[in-house]
């Protein structure tokens, strides 16, 4: 297993009764609780000033955990500004990102990736330069959606958005043409840097395949269960989110790899402690 030596972790010493091949069984859950550790190093990403009005027993939370050791940090959203992050949210709408990759590229070659220059060029011109993303059409009225939405409320500025209240924030995105929960949470978390965790098709395959909810479960209540077990920090919600694409485009695909993914057998012993409660 793979160790990442640099991440900012808290590290800290296992007690003598604290047995590794026990780590997600309850005894193991306890000593996590105290956040006491085995001797193989796990991990926690734990920040300092994080609310403790959550379980670190949780299997959410253990399941972050081990992704996390065994991947390292992701640093999602790959992005060079927090406006390039909004676009990308709404142009990766139903496409693979490095169709999305190729627009935004096209959009820094015309040097229109700034809300001002974007809001003020026509859809006409918008269409050819965004065509790599799919559905140029269909996202270029979205792009002009928000960019709206933007300006008429928040005169265009990022800084602006940013000091919204997250409630109010959520609810108006939400209210614009095209924006889903998916595309609004993905700007609120990478771009915003909001504490909201983002549910996506990964997400829902992984953890319906072990029986933690159906797929089709409701958004809120799937994102109410992460965000009740997790620690409510910007970070953690932008890595687990990331490392769950992660697992799922290498091992959790639509036919999945079970047999050599790294996370089975970490998934079987926590269901199997569900179960035995």
């Amino acid at each position: 297993m793979r160790r990442y030596k640099n991440s900012k972790l808290l590290i800290i010493k296992k007690p003598k009764d604290f047995n590794c091949d026990n780590f997600f069984t309850e005894k193991g859950c306890k000593d996590i609780i105290n956040l006491k550790l085995c001797t193989k190093k796990h991990r926690i990403l734990y920040p300092n000033n994080s609310q403790k009005n959550y379980d670190l027993s949780s299997p959410i939370f253990a399941i972050y955990q081990k992704l996390y050791d065994y991947y390292g940090p992701q640093n999602w959203w790959p992005a060079e500004s927090d406006f390039e992050v909004i676009v990308g949210a709404i142009l990766t709408q139903n496409t693979a990102w490095q169709n999305v990759e190729k627009a935004i590229q096209n959009l820094k070659t015309y040097n229109l990736l700034t809300p001002q220059k974007l809001w003020a060029i026509s859809e006409k011109k918008l269409y050819p330069i965004i065509k790599p993303s799919g559905f140029y059409r269909l996202k270029t009225k979205r792009l002009k959606a928000f960019l709206d939405f933007m300006f008429k409320k928040y005169d265009g500025s990022i800084s602006n958005l940013k000091n919204q209240k997250l409630s109010i924030l959520r609810k108006e995105m939400l209210e614009i043409s095209g924006i889903g929960e998916e595309t609004a949470d993905s700007i609120l978390l990478y771009a915003l840097k909001k504490p909201v965790f983002v549910i996506d098709a990964y997400t829902r395959r992984t953890f319906s395949r072990h029986n933690f909810f159906d797929y089709n479960t409701a958004y809120s209540k799937i994102q109410e269960i992460f965000m009740r077990q997790l620690p409510k920090s910007v970070k953690i919600y932008q890595e687990y989110h990331a490392l769950l694409v992660k697992l799922a485009k290498d091992y959790c695909q639509t036919k999945p790899k079970c047999s050599k993914c790294p996370m089975q057998h970490q998934f079987l012993k926590i269901r199997n402690v569900l179960i035995n409660k």
